[in-house]
């Protein structure tokens, strides 16, 4: 069967996948692609001839023209020089590997055997004459390597004209790396609208809403939504980003049956099975560069039965046959077969996946030394996802260097690209990945590149932290990376900002390797670097479980001013979330252990958590108390930042208390100087709670004005918190001036936004909602 009929065998047709009104578009890969065949077949230049001049597998150029891959760099230098292109075929080659990734990973190189799910898939999901319609969840369901993912998105993207938009996200449900969680999961769907990372909300619950608001305006319009979720765990993952519109059909691959989503969303399962033995051979034939009548029968049972059936072992092995034309085919599975019974007896637990783990085994043991050791040093990084930055810090290798063995990587089906300067590996290639990093006779590399990055983290989480809030004097100046680690930079507060979005899955972990390993100030530090983030974007997991992993390495260190900083913010963190007991039992630690320090800019920010935590509790005299001692302390070390936050608490503790010359000053001093450093941030706050002082003394218009202030620098740094609580505030005193129904609309809006984000604040809010409702 040729290449071309097999895709439309597979496709079931690409006529009944159309919509009556395509959506037709060309991404930068396709364009590469394009253009590569045009030029090659100006230059009257057949794929094998091509391949002969530049003696290399023709199967890479096929992968190239196809559009599902781009050669390495230095290839394409070789390919441009070859077909006479002046350059132009490495420009584009670099604009496709480029290209941000947004949405619909491309579909596999090449698939066989499964024409009845692809099928299926077009009966179930995409309008037609006699087609039952009615299903808008689909869940694709098999054992790990026998190519889940590669069935929904050869089906995706053939049948991609049939919807107006198809978004995609990566659930990590069997991964390395813990599970994606409902945020994180709708913000990469968000980002695959066009939502831009500095506008996404903050927490799951806005997601979702501004996730269903998009596809609500779009269903209006009559524009279908594809959305694939990949790898779930199980159904609680999956439910809470469900987006329950008509116009959204939801595509779903898992190991194991969602019987949740059956009862809940109607969703049908359909179960991949490895593949016959026909498919088995057509595949061989396509990665050995041969016809079916090229590998005997007998062969392909052999190849088939020692692979388990399953495409991603057969694709590994295949094309290290391919690469290798130095052995016959019976000498090549020979050496397979030994791998498989090496395992068997190394493992008899393992027989279920010998023949992935032996695929495995044996293209690694074919990878040149320097990317062996970039495949191998992968499997300590502890995320799903990663950049080439972090590959880089593993091996102590340049960025360029580092990339081209990525790219190798890629070529030979161990790794996949997932956007711009971004790559996975496959869960269980991750997992094959990390036996080989923690053979004992590693132990010595793996410590070194384990060390190096998580220098890299701690040094781009620090330059991240610089450029979010750049004027703070709490930012300090690290001492330069240990040899082999590359500087991360970001132009910018948006950049910044992506930056740590994308990585918040990772650091956690990231700090837990290091403490595992020793490396108790990077374990410390990086959860430190990202304190301004978390105050900004409240991701409460991260931002409590990586807090106390800096608490454990402080401690470990027995550094006391480690053991402060990392209480403290952990205590800030349990404040904000109404756990009271918790803040005051860890800022109460942070004093204890600066007491042999003496004076120090910790025991300022300590003493003003005291007070905040008993400004919550009602208790305003012993509020202004322990936050006078706090300003004197921040005041006589020169600590800026903690002397204008202090101020901004001392004047909550004496509004409250009446005092409201007292209030204004310290808010008008902290406003004032806030915007005299070019601290957007630290301006809103103080304006939040100058504008609360103005309306507890019964000045409404000045409160409404500083509310717009907060509303117009809020709204320019993507601060959701704090302009939900400007529009909160704004309720609170439309109401005290007469506009009842305006002031109970802006407090439903607000609370919306507060209940994601900051619990304790959230139910006074609703109570007050509650008491405006019953006058």
């Amino acid at each position: 069967m040729s290449d071309s009929s097999n895709r439309a065998s597979a496709s079931g047709g690409s006529e009944d996948r159309r919509s009556s009104t395509p959506r037709q578009y060309l991404t930068a890969l396709d364009q590469f692609a394009l253009v590569l065949k045009k030029t090659r077949r100006s230059r009257k230049l057949s794929l094998r001839r091509l391949a002969e001049i530049l003696d290399i597998d023709h199967n890479l150029l096929h992968r190239a023209e196809q559009g599902t891959n781009v050669p390495t760099t230095a290839v394409m230098k070789r390919i441009d020089a070859a077909l006479d292109a002046n350059g132009a075929l490495v420009i584009l080659a670099h604009v496709a590997r480029a290209e941000p990734y947004s949405a619909l990973p491309t579909k596999p190189t090449y698939l066989v055997g499964r024409e009845d799910v692809l099928d299926r898939l077009t009966e179930l999901l995409v309008p037609g004459p006699g087609r039952d319609t009615a299903r808008r969840t689909v869940v694709i369901t098999g054992e790990p390597g026998v190519g889940k993912t590669a069935v929904v998105l050869q089906w995706a993207n053939e049948t991609r004209d049939a919807f107006h938009t198809v978004l995609y996200a990566d659930l990590r449900g069997f991964s390395g790396s813990p599970p994606a969680q409902p945020d994180e999961i709708l913000g990469h769907l968000l980002k695959g609208l066009g939502v831009n990372t500095d506008q996404l909300p903050p927490r799951a619950k806005q997601r979702l809403a501004h996730f269903r608001g998009h596809l609500d305006r779009l269903g209006r319009e009559g524009k279908r939504v594809l959305v694939v979720l990949d790898n779930a765990r199980d159904s609680r993952q999956v439910k809470p980003v469900l987006p329950g519109t008509s116009n959204a059909t939801v595509l779903i691959t898992s190991r194991q049956r969602l019987s949740g989503l059956t009862i809940e969303a109607g969703a049908v399962h359909l179960r991949v099975r490895p593949l016959d033995e026909d498919a088995a051979a057509r595949l061989a034939a396509h990665y050995t560069d041969g016809d079916c009548t090229d590998i005997t029968s007998k062969q392909v049972k052999r190849l088939a039965r020692v692979c388990d059936y399953l495409p991603l072992a057969l694709t590994i092995a295949c094309q290290r046959i391919s690469a290798d034309r130095s052995k016959t085919l019976d000498e090549h599975l020979d050496e397979l077969e030994t791998a498989c019974l090496d395992l068997l007896d190394a493992d008899p637990g393992h027989e279920a996946a010998t023949g992935v783990r032996a695929a495995f085994s044996w293209s690694y043991a074919s990878l040149p030394k320097r990317h062996a050791d970039l495949f191998k040093a992968l499997g300590v990084h502890p995320g799903a996802q990663f950049s080439v930055g972090a590959a880089a810090a593993l091996i102590g290798a340049p960025l360029d260097d580092t990339t081209d063995l990525l790219e190798y990587l890629v070529q030979a089906h161990l790794l996949e690209q997932r956007g711009h300067r971004l790559y996975r590996l496959h869960d269980l290639l991750h997992d094959f990945a990390a036996e080989k990093t923690y053979m004992p006779a590693w132990e010595d590399e793996r410590n070194q590149a384990i060390a190096r990055l998580a220098q890299w983290y701690v040094h781009a989480a620090n330059s991240a932290a610089g450029t979010i809030t750049p004027t703070r004097d709490h930012h300090v100046r690290l001492d330069p990376p240990i040899d082999g680690v590359p500087v991360e930079t970001f132009s910018d507060y948006s950049e910044a900002l992506g930056w740590c979005n994308a990585e918040m899955a990772s650091i956690t972990p990231m700090a837990q390797l290091a403490l595992d390993n020793g490396l108790l100030f990077e374990a410390w530090r990086l959860p430190v670097e990202l304190i301004d983030y978390h105050v900004v974007r409240r991701p409460w997991r991260t931002w409590v479980s990586s807090f106390e992993v800096a608490l454990e390495a402080a401690r470990r260190a027995e550094e006391p001013t480690w053991i402060a900083q990392a209480a403290d913010n952990l205590a800030e963190a349990y404040r904000r979330q109404g756990k009271l007991d918790q803040a005051e039992e860890l800022d109460k630690v942070a004093l204890k252990a600066l007491e042999p320090v003496g004076d120090h800019p910790r025991r300022g920010w300590a003493l003003t958590g005291l007070g905040n935590t008993a400004h919550a509790r009602g208790q305003y005299e012993l509020a202004a108390k322990y936050t006078e001692q706090g300003l004197i302390a921040q005041i006589a070390l020169g600590h800026r930042i903690g002397e204008l936050h202090t101020r901004i608490h001392l004047g909550r503790a004496y509004r409250e208390l009446g005092r409201r010359e007292d209030a204004m000053r310290e808010g008008l001093i902290a406003v004032d100087e806030f915007n005299a450093d070019g601290d957007r941030h630290g301006e809103a706050t103080a304006l939040i709670a100058l504008s609360r002082t103005c309306q507890r003394f019964g000045e409404y218009e000045e409160a409404l004005e500083y509310c717009e202030r907060v509303r117009v620098l809020a709204n320019s740094l993507a601060d959701y918190w704090a302009e939900a609580e400007a529009v909160a505030l704004k309720g609170e005193l439309l109401n005290s001036l007469g506009d009842r129904n305006r002031g109970l609309q802006h407090m439903t809006e607000a609370l919306g936004v507060i209940e994601d984000l900051d619990e304790f604040k959230a139910q006074r809010l609703r109570d007050k909602i509650a008491e405006l409702r019953c006058a």
